[in-house]
């Protein structure tokens, strides 16, 4: 699953909230009460990832109430936690949160929308780009946003439509993507490729 705890992540996790909560336990009942009611500023967040491990569909409601949430983290790792949890069945709602100006994760709803979304989500990701376009054309080397509009497509277009659009609306998209992945480490590379096998010709060409 694409937003899976690391053995290290979970030990970090574990460390903190036992520390604090005197009836810690590794349960989806226990970080839902740490999201009710955190003790330390950046609890909310621990007990969100953690739903990754062990939360269900009934953990939605207090996930999605993080949208709101004043702490940018919060709303980060909550719209990553749906998505691990709930897949493509949220699509709607991921698609939704990309297209709200106010939301202030947009990124992040659409790197879930990358790993996870399904075709009901190509209208928001087509608006989003058009809207982001003059961002999304720059080199960066913070290049989620080229890498998981990229993935979603192949996803969910496959690789020949992808290929097209790359080579014709979206051109700018590629060009950026390759420019940034440059001034990355070779593994940064590695892993896009890994979700775009089809797309390595021309990717390794281009560089």
């Amino acid at each position: 699953m694409p937003f899976s705890l690391t053995p290290e992540l979970r030990q970090t996790i574990e460390t903190v909230l036992r520390g604090a909560y005197k009836d810690y336990a590794w349960s989806e009942e226990f970080f839902l009460r740490v999201i009710a009611r955190p003790r330390g500023k950046r609890d909310v967040c621990w007990a969100t990832i953690a739903l990754r491990d062990c939360g269900t569909f009934s953990s939605m409601p207090a996930l999605k109430s993080l949208e709101a949430h004043p702490m940018q983290d919060a709303k980060a790792t909550a719209i990553l936690s749906i998505a691990q949890i709930a897949g493509a069945s949220e699509t709607d709602y991921l698609a939704a949160r990309l297209l709200d100006p106010g939301y202030r994760a947009r990124t992040f709803a659409l790197w879930a929308i990358g790993e996870v979304g399904d075709a009901r989500a190509l209208d928001a990701v087509h608006a989003y780009i058009k809207h982001r376009k003059k961002s999304m054309s720059a080199v960066s080397a913070d290049s989620r946003e080229q890498q998981e509009a990229i993935a979603f497509f192949y996803r969910v277009l496959g690789p020949a439509e992808t290929e097209a659009l790359l080579a014709s609306t979206y051109g700018f998209l590629k060009t950026s993507l390759i420019e940034s992945l440059s001034q990355l480490p070779e593994f940064a590379t590695t892993i896009f490729e890994r979700r775009v096998p089809k797309l390595v010709g021309p990717w390794r060409l281009a560089k």
